[in-house]
């Protein structure tokens, strides 16, 4: 251990060393903003890039939306929402799972569906939708 902490002090300068003190604190605040949203009031259904529901999250219920290639299910449970069941053959919508926190969502790339949490305040809108 002795014989890495001197390599390293000997590859880096002091810049390097707090170039790197500070990207690990910045990915630190990042994570922490992150996971610290507060909990969305309703859920917005996109089909395309037309909005054709909104779900009020304090409401259990069960919904059927119409994409592209077929229906969609969502459920709204516990004040989150999440796919159960759609026509595209990955599922990756599926495996998102529950979405609580304002500005999260779950999409269904093929079938074009996408159900985004809000609840009003600013930073509710999706910055990029990503696999």
């Amino acid at each position: 251990m002795k014989g890495l902490l001197a390599f390293l002090l000997r590859a880096t300068t002091p810049a390097d060393r707090v170039a790197v003190v500070a990207a690990w604190a910045a990915v630190s605040a990042l994570a922490v903003s992150a996971w610290s949203a507060p909990a969305g009031g309703e859920a917005v259904v996109l089909v395309g890039d037309h909005e054709v529901r909104r779900l009020n999250l304090a409401r259990d219920q069960r919904v059927t939306v119409q994409g592209r290639i077929g229906p969609a299910e969502l459920q709204v449970k516990d004040g989150a929402v999440r796919f159960v069941h759609s026509p595209c053959s990955s599922k990756r919508c599926i495996r998102m799972g529950w979405q609580h926190r304002r500005g999260a969502g779950a999409a269904c790339v093929p079938n074009e569906v996408m159900v985004r949490v809000t609840g009003g305040g600013s930073g509710s809108g999706w910055d990029a939708v990503n696999y």
